[in-house]
């Protein structure tokens, strides 16, 4: 199935044109196929549209085709059926994090569309597949010149701007430090395994009154682990910034939007939006995961829900949440085109803030901020660029064979590697890399991360002298 797929990604631009003159043809007949009762047209057309479309494209039949929009890649076939992708997960020879074997759907929708005549139709936000419509013909559909979709949010670009006379009333201290222009900088938590809020405060005690925010980690790695809200509600009580990562592996939509609300109720104001590692790899691979919708619509529903004012069904809240965006980004993405765009798609969704991937390389930084701001990005969306110190050469090989999305340079391995205490080394490189974030553009912060390591994370700060601590 894959050699016939990805044929017909290669032969996009044919399958277009071809598609277009049959469309012209059923358009013509419409007006008569619409006096045929739906189900009348279902029952022949429905198997042979799986077959044909199994055969050229791996169709999942999911109701609801966006192969025009998508180079004639198929979405449903991603493991975690993205309909915003790719996801942080594509491996540095564009395979799937999941299926190493296979190269990335979305790579391929990519690579598709760049050969069709409607290319720019991949930068468009896909809307999540509606499971009532799964296993129904789109070609009766489109026989009968049905072009509804299922209801869905439509947002336009952009959140808020991003200055101190733009700050609502209910604004975060995060979303208030970063509109008034301060070199931010926020950490990564992973609280310990616990029922106890008091083990979480004293785990969390060396990061107090020296970060401006502290996001605590979704069962990271797909390894279970106490829920992001409730150690975000503790920290929350006891003064500290919390940053609730949410992610889509383990929620659908309807349990989305209940954390979102009780996370509010509960004082946590700031969500960074997230797909999610694949299930497979972590503890319990034998789990069913979710992925009912991507961070990009994800996004969206909180953004619908704070906006609005209401459920995604259209149903009133009494009141609305006011929660602080922001997603994930990869500087050295292996394909920048297909990163940019992702964040594109986000911002356009309404992240306020991105937090990065941990990040060695300053080159492809560079890059990727010229880009970011080429596409003026940076009017609509923070960028706090991640950074962690290593332990070593060789945990930083094992980071940069193992974890995908990170790439660390030869020459950074060689001086960690030629020091004598790497340890130190690593430490000394995180700060100096800050110290040069400083002076770049379009740069708001850093986000530090060190897993299960709050007091390296403290020692980075103070050594690169950031945070509230050193603010004037």
């Amino acid at each position: 199935m894959q050699i016939v797929r990805r044929w017909s990604v290669r032969n996009s631009r044919f399958i277009e044109a071809v598609w277009q003159v049959f469309e012209v043809m059923l358009n013509a007949l419409s007006p008569l196929l619409r006096l045929i009762p739906r189900r009348f047209l279902e029952v022949p057309l429905r198997p042979a549209e799986h077959l044909a479309k199994r055969v050229m494209f791996d169709c999942q039949m999911c109701g609801q085709c966006v192969l025009s929009l998508t180079g004639i890649s198929c979405p449903m076939n991603c493991p975690k059926t993205l309909r915003n992708g790719p996801c942080g997960g594509v491996l540095a020879d564009g395979g799937c994090e999941v299926k190493p074997a296979m190269t990335c759907v979305w790579l391929d929708a990519w690579d598709g569309s760049a050969r069709m005549k409607n290319s720019q139709a991949i930068t468009e936000i896909q809307h999540p597949v509606s499971h009532l419509t799964k296993g129904r013909s789109t070609w009766a559909a489109t026989l009968q010149a049905d072009h509804s979709q299922p209801a869905w949010p439509e947002i336009s670009i952009g959140s808020t701007v991003k200055t101190s006379d733009d700050v609502p009333a209910a604004a975060s201290s995060l979303q208030r430090i970063l509109n008034a222009g301060a070199f931010t900088v926020t950490t990564e938590f992973n609280a310990p395994d616990t029922a106890a809020a008091e083990d979480i405060i004293e785990a969390v005690q060396p990061l107090t009154g020296i970060t401006d925010g502290v996001n605590v980690t979704d069962n990271a790695g797909a390894n279970v682990h106490i829920s992001s809200l409730s150690v975000c509600a503790a920290m929350a009580r006891e003064g500290f910034e919390p940053v609730m990562q949410m992610t889509c592996r383990d929620r659908n939509r309807m349990a989305i939007q209940s954390d979102v609300l009780g996370a509010a109720t509960l004082g946590v104001t700031n969500i960074t939006c997230m797909t999610g590692d694949a299930i497979t790899s972590g503890d319990h691979p034998d789990g069913k995961p979710v992925f009912d919708l991507d961070a990009t619509s994800l996004l969206q529903t909180i953004r619908h829900l704070r906006d609005e004012g209401k459920f995604l069904t259209g149903r009133e809240l009494k009141s609305a949440p006011y929660i602080y965006m922001g997603a994930t980004a990869n500087p050295s993405a292996s394909n920048l085109d297909v990163e940019i765009n992702r964040v594109a798609k986000k911002v356009r969704a309404g992240a306020q803030y991105l937090q990065t991937q941990y990040c060695f390389d300053q080159a492809a930084l560079q890059s990727f901020v010229k880009r970011y701001r080429d596409e003026g990005l940076d009017e609509w969306a923070h960028l706090l660029v991640g950074v962690g110190p290593l332990r070593s050469a060789k945990s930083g090989r094992w980071m940069r064979d193992h974890i995908p999305g990170i790439h660390i340079p030869d020459d950074v391995l060689d001086r960690i590697g030629q020091a004598e205490d790497e340890l130190a080394e690593g430490q000394k490189f995180a700060a100096d890399f800050i110290e040069e974030l400083k002076e770049m553009p379009a740069i708001s912060g850093v986000h530090i991360m060190a897993i299960g390591q709050p007091r390296r994370v403290a020692q980075i700060i103070e050594k690169a002298q950031i945070g509230p601590k050193f603010r004037s």
